[in-house]
């Protein structure tokens, strides 16, 4: 089968995103398809590259093309430009295809697909989401801009095949868009997760410290470290290590503890690394619950308890953990945050966190089946039907 993925993010891009469909692509190749992929030409002024994304992404089956951007600051404008190069790149091709799948955002993803899908015949298209866009409750904008945003995207979405979308609750808000076919296709574990051994883990004693790691950003007004720095602050035996990059001045919040240090932001094959060297791996809660961070995932495919913050501890991140014995669920204060540190840590001390098996179920490898099981679907009842 022939596929064409427009993702915008793809290696070495960083973000979720990229590592979305570098995965998946791989594991489409890996079963002998042939993917060729448009995505976004990014440099590292404008972009957090990852090169070992590329190694994911390195298969004799995957055909990336990496097309130019107008310019390197982030404006509408720029994405739009984008779109129309990716689709006379495609239409300049003489490859025929037999799926297109597109994934937003931005939403420049589907933009680029539509202008595709008006002069190429192909079967199917997939329309894939990581977030909502017009009827996002994150989206700033006025009543007008998000009127008209809504008209676009409910215009493409009228050529779309099926939807896929990583979060059981935003259906609701899709569907006031589409009422079609939509698929949850979740966020999952990479290549390196899936592939690492987490069988060995190291055994803190009275005197070493049990060492927490966070992967990930701190944000205004939402993610912010202060919470999260005073309760480790209150608590001996215990060290958290942050990587990753900040809109809040994460050093100056640190206010000197010693057992708090700041790594910059790692590539995905470190990170995994510093995983494996971790006693708890800890998560922090997404501004809206239709949201899941991708490092639960990849967290679920390792050997280590989950320390999961948050505001709701009914949310889709806190359900999934607590049904899986996969983590401990607190609020996200600093009482509540240091009361589970302590708990967590006499856990691991003594030897009775009896973290599960890495799930088998949570892996790009799983997610890359889930599409090809929709598009085999979705191509059958096309034949079913007959052409358009």
């Amino acid at each position: 089968m022939k596929i064409l993925i427009v993702p915008y993010y793809f290696a070495p891009a960083s973000g979720p995103r990229s590592i979305r469909w570098s995965n998946i692509a791989r594991y489409m190749a890996e079963r002998g398809h042939d993917v060729t992929v448009m995505a976004g030409h990014f440099t590292s002024r404008t972009l957090g590259l990852d090169q070992s994304l590329c190694e994911i992404a390195a298969h004799p089956r995957i055909t990336a093309n990496r097309i130019p951007l107008a310019h390197q600051g982030p404006t509408p404008w720029r994405d739009i430009i984008w779109a129309l190069r990716v689709a006379r790149h495609v239409r300049l091709q003489s490859a025929e295809y037999d799926v297109l799948i597109s994934s937003a955002l931005p939403i420049a993803s589907h933009i680029a697909a539509w202008l595709i899908m008006e002069r190429r015949q192909i079967p199917v298209w997939i329309a894939d989401y990581g977030d909502p866009w017009s009827v996002s409750r994150m989206r700033p904008g006025s009543a007008a801009r998000k009127w008209l945003e809504r008209r676009v995207e409910q215009t493409l979405l009228r050529h779309v095949t099926a939807l896929t979308i990583t979060t059981k609750h935003s259906t609701g808000l899709f569907r006031r868009l589409y009422s079609g076919r939509i698929e949850l296709i979740p966020q999952g574990a990479s290549l390196f997760h899936v592939s690492a051994d987490w069988s060995t883990q190291r055994k803190p004693t009275d005197t070493s410290p049990v060492s927490f790691l966070y992967a990930g950003g701190f944000y205004r007004k939402w993610r912010e470290p202060t919470e999260l720095f005073q309760a480790f602050r209150n608590v001996d035996k215990v060290r958290l290590v942050v990587c990753g990059s900040h809109q809040v001045d994460a050093a100056g919040m640190r206010n000197g503890a010693p057992n708090i240090e700041l790594l910059d932001l790692l590539e995905l094959r470190d990170v995994v690394e510093l995983q494996q060297q971790s006693d708890v791996l800890v998560v922090l809660s997404s501004r809206h619950s239709d949201q899941i961070p991708g490092k639960v995932y990849e967290y679920m495919a390792t050997q280590r308890p989950v320390l999961y913050i948050t505001n709701n501890q009914k949310d889709e991140v806190a359900t999934l953990l607590t049904q899986r014995n996969r983590g401990h669920v607190c609020a996200f204060n600093a009482e509540s945050i240091q009361a589970a540190i302590e708990m967590v840590r006499d856990t691991v001390q003594r030897g009775t966190n009896a973290s599960s098996q890495p799930q088998k179920d949570v892996g790009f490898d799983v997610r890359a089946t889930a599409f090809l099981d929709l598009i085999d679907t979705l191509r059958k009842e096309r034949t079913k039907s007959g052409p358009e």
